[in-house]
C-alpha cells in the first residue's frame, strides 16, 4: 500500500477534526461511519443483482475486496482474511480463523451475522 504524503495527510486530519474532537475519538468515530457507509453501498451493490446466482457472485465480490484489507503493526496483520494452513487434502486449501470467529468464504466472520444480529432487508 503507498505511504501518504504529508501534505495528504494533513488534509485528512484537518477534514476529520471537522468529524469529531480528539485524535482517537475522531479516528474512531470516521472509522466507524466509514464502515457504515461501505456496508451501506455493499449492500446496495448486493440487491442489484437480479438473480441469485448474482447476488452470491457480489457476495463473493466482497468478500474478496474485504479479503485484500490488511494493516501491519506492533509484529501482527490485522485483516479479516483467514490464515492458511496446511491441508489434509492436497491441492485444497484450507483455512481458520481464531474462535469465535468462523471461515467462511476464507473470511474470519462472527456467526450469526455478526454483533448486531442486523439483517439485510
Amino acid at each position: 500500500m503507498p505511504r501518504k504524503t504529508p501534505s495528504s495527510l494533513e488534509a485528512l486530519q484537518a477534514e476529520l477534526n471537522t468529524f469529531a474532537d480528539g485524535a482517537e475519538l475522531r479516528d474512531v468515530a470516521f472509522i466507524k461511519a466509514l464502515c457504515q457507509s461501505l456496508q451501506d453501498s455493499a449492500l446496495e451493490y448486493y440487491r442489484a443483482g437480479t438473480s441469485s446466482d448474482e447476488r452470491l457472485q457480489h457476495v463473493e465480490a466482497i468478500t474478496q475486496a474485504f479479503k485484500k484489507i490488511k494493516f501491519k503493526g506492533n509484529g501482527k496483520v490485522f485483516t479479516i482474511a483467514a490464515k492458511q494452513v496446511k491441508s489434509a487434502i492436497a491441492g485444497v486449501p484450507a483455512y481458520t480463523c481464531t474462535p469465535p470467529m468462523v471461515c467462511i468464504g476464507g473470511a474470519c466472520v462472527l456467526p450469526g451475522g455478526g454483533r448486531g444480529g442486523n439483517t439485510p432487508e
